[in-house]
Parts: C-alpha cells; structure tokens; sequence
C-alpha cells in the first residue's frame, strides 16, 4: 500500500525560499498569480475572462476591490479600456433620471442644482413622492446653461456675459472637472476688452465619436465683426483644441444639439427655421447634412415650436404635439416618429385627449427604461408622463427639496433639464492631449480665473484647458494644456 506523502517544511528551512519556489511552480503550470492581503492565489481563468466577470460588478463593489492590491487598482482606475466595458456590461443597464435646475431668486444668487431621481418605472400610484428618491448634490455655485450629456459626462457652459463663457465638462462619479477655454477671434488691436471672443454663441452640442473614442464640443456663433455664422469643433484626446468649420445655409433654431449614437460614429441634431427640416452633424467625419421628416396631411404642426427632438435606444425620436381646436390647449394626439438608418422610420400616433395633458411651452420629451416620457416643470412641483401607459406621475414640493423658497415663477424650457444618464468611472484624464502637464490644487484654481482674464483683456490665452479633480485623496493630480 503506498501514500501520497506531501512535502513538509522543517524548523530549519527557510521559508520565504520554500514560498517562492511553490510560486514559480505555480507560474510554470500556466496560472496566473494576483497578491491580496499578502496571499498568493492561483487563478485558473484567463485574464480577460476574469476583467469582464469584473466589468459587471458595481460601482461600490470595484471600488472596494480596487484597495486589496495594485493590480486590480491600475486596472479599475487606470485602464480605460477597461472603463468602456464597464459601462456598456454595467452602468448602460442602470439609467436614472437626472434633473438640473437653475434656481434664481430675490434673495439668493443663480445656483444649479442637481437632483437624482431614482425611478425604474413611471406609473400611476398615490405615492408619488416615495418611491422617487431625490438626492442633492451641487455643481458649483452660479448660474450654469445646460451644454449636452452624453456616456456619464454632462457638459454646462458657465456664463460671464454674452461674448465670453468657459465650457464645464463633468464627471459625476469620479468627482472631476475639465474646463475648456472656447476660441478667440478678436485680436489684441481690438481696443474694446467687453467684445470677449468676438461672437456670440447660437447653438452648440456635445457628443462622442464612438469609432475614435473622442468626445467632440461644436459651437455653432455669430460673429459680432461681421454678422456672420461661424462653427467651431473642439476634438479631445491627442489634437484637444480647436477647429473652424463650415456652416450649412440653413440655420439652427435650437439652441441645445441633441446627441445619438446614431450611424455607429454619433450624431448631434438641431430643429431648423423649416419644422419639415433637422440639421445633422456627424461626429465621426465632421459633416452637416439635412434630414427631411415625412410628414403626412394630418401630421402638419402649426408652428416648429409644437416639434421636440428627443433620444430612443441609441436614434432620434421626433415628437409632434398637436391638438383639437383652437380655442383649446389640451394635448389630442402625439406623433411619434423613429428615425432609423437609411432614411427609415418607424411612425407611431398615440391619441391622448381623455388624459387632459395641458399645452406647455416647456414640454420635452425623452426615452428612460424603454419609456416615452413627456415632462415639464412648474413653479410647485414636476410633471412626469408616460405616452404608452398615460400614466401621469408628479413630484410635489420639489422647491423644497432642493433648498429654495420657489422656483422660477414662469419655468422656461432655459431653467430646466431632464436627462437619463449612468455612471462612468472613467477619469477624464483620457480626454487629456500628450501635452499636458501636471500641477497642483494651488496652481490650477487660480489658471481657471486668470484663462477668463486673459480672454477679456489679452485676448490671447494661452491655456485652453484645465483638469482639477475634486475626490477626497490626498494623492490628487491636476492638469493642464496649452494650445499645439
């Protein structure tokens, strides 16, 4: 009879040389080793099988991993290939509503607040207000215009005067910010410092050109020399600055460019003078071009106010409000109208006049859990409604909720927005060129001031972009670029 005798280790061995050689024997028969809490473990599975196995974890659940080794640090917080899985196997399954407001009163100064609502599903019940969660976070204190938001980043642009504003791109999740200094067209031989860039801005748009991985920023200007158009795109990662171009003949009347992963690369879409007519940018090869809606007899809306513009899975989704007389402001019907690839669409009427849906010149609509939610904004509460189940949900007292006496007496399409957006653990430090240089807390909040400075009085600043990040570490890094 014979036994399996394992080998022991005497008194006498040494043994840190007895583990090391049980680790390269380990190493030799293929597995991989990852050190935790001073362990050593043999993995059987692949790598990359074990990074999308962790490409499916929360957020809170990364985060607590990512602090048992180096290893799994550098992959959670430092590969950005690692970032996209993430947030398509993730954080794109768990959408929540966002909702911006600028509160702007008698007493107080312009804040834009934040506020999370938690809601899976808009349905009718008498409790409206329990199971929508709404949680406060603030931006910065200021009046901010809602810019774009797209993957996670949501973008604002912080006003100093109708010649001269800085582009905020956010990143909620990790707590950072990246300010973007637009162009400047107007020359130190201007002797008038109050004409700030030289234009004014008309429309603008950001969105993500999933083919480069590059996010884009297009402002769409006139120019106060000449009363002329003209377009600007900023490109991040290794270009990061900006670049002229040309504008269509026909004009964009909306101001905010919504973004689609539309056609693979991304588009951004603006409504036009003509309501038949939207204007398309295409991310990837930096192109316009006009989409024509087909409208049948019926379907024709009395003025291109009564068109929105919202996102469905990844198309656009155009909405035409119409209702039954004139003497009326009650909603009767809802066009809705997909836009697919190669001029396709898929067309769909909903008649909602029992519902008793009253006309708001802030009505707007978007896409959340496969919902159709029509949504406005008054002065009291917010209004959520569901164009399928016609289902109307509304969150009382919202002005208290976020700490103000009253919101805007008359709530302009301006002072609000909702979007549906996740989480991104990303750092922004991707949309950062090759160029850029590092710097501490101290020295960048003082750039971010002296760039606006430079562009009302110099008008030639040389810094176009700023990274400062706000987690609670003491080991944060802050970044800045100049232009090439």
């Amino acid at each position: 009879m014979s036994f399996a005798v394992e080998s022991k280790i005497d008194e006498d061995e040494d043994y840190d040389y007895y583990k090391q050689m049980k680790m390269k024997q380990r190493t030799e028969e293929g597995g991989e080793l990852i050190q935790i809490d001073g362990d050593n473990f043999q993995i059987s599975l692949p790598i990359e099988l074990i990074l999308e196995f962790l490409s499916r974890l929360p957020i809170k659940s990364l985060m607590r991993l990512s602090c048992t080794s180096k290893y799994l640090h550098n992959t959670i917080d430092e590969n950005p290939d690692f970032a996209r899985s993430h947030l398509i196997n993730y954080c794109q399954k768990y959408p929540f509503l966002v909702l911006y407001v600028n509160c702007v009163t008698k007493e107080n100064p312009p804040k834009l607040y934040r506020n999370l609502f938690y809601a899976k599903d808009v349905h009718y019940d008498r409790n409206d207000n329990e199971d929508v969660n709404v949680r406060l976070t603030i931006p910065y204190r200021g009046k901010g215009d809602y810019f774009g938001y797209c993957n996670g980043l949501t973008c604002f642009t912080k006003q100093y005067n109708k010649t001269a504003f800085l582009i905020d791109v956010w990143n909620f999740t990790t707590n950072e910010l990246l300010r973007i200094i637009p162009p400047v067209i107007v020359g130190k031989e201007d002797p008038n410092p109050t004409r700030g860039f030289g234009y004014t801005l008309v429309s603008r748009g950001f969105g993500f050109d999933s083919i480069n991985n590059e996010y884009k920023l297009v402002l769409i200007s006139i120019v106060l020399k000449t009363g002329c158009r003209q377009g600007f795109v900023y490109t991040s990662g290794i270009k990061s600055s900006w670049e002229e171009m040309n504008l269509p003949e026909q004009k964009a009347t909306s101001v905010q460019g919504l973004f689609t992963p539309y056609g693979g690369g991304g588009a951004l879409f603006w409504k036009t003078s003509d309501p038949r007519t939207i204007l398309q940018f295409d991310l990837h090869q930096d192109k316009f071009q006009y989409i024509r809606i087909p409208l049948e007899r019926n379907e024709y809306p009395t003025s291109k106010d009564h068109i929105r513009l919202f996102e469905f899975k990844g198309f656009l989704g155009v909405a035409i409000l119409l209702w039954g007389s004139n003497t009326t402001t009650t909603l009767e019907k809802v066009h809705l109208k997909i836009y697919k690839d190669n001029q396709v669409w898929v067309k769909e009427t909903i008649d909602i006049s029992l519902c008793s849906v009253p006309y708001r010149a802030n009505f707007r609509f978007m896409s959340f859990s496969d919902q159709v939610l029509l949504h406005w904004m008054d002065p009291h509460c917010f209004h959520f409604f569901n164009v399928h189940s016609k289902c109307l949900k509304v969150v009382w007292k919202l002005a208290l909720r976020i700490s103000e006496k009253r919101l805007p007496q008359r709530a302009r399409a301006e002072d609000y927005w909702l979007n549906c957006e996740v989480q991104n653990i990303s750092s922004l430090r991707t949309l950062l060129p090759e160029r850029a240089q590092k710097s501490d807390f101290a020295s960048v909040c003082p750039m971010m001031v002296k760039g606006i400075e430079d562009i009302l009085l110099v008008h030639e600043p040389k810094t176009i972009g700023v990274l400062a990040s706000f987690r609670p570490s003491k080991i944060n890094q802050q970044y800045f670029f100049n232009e090439n």
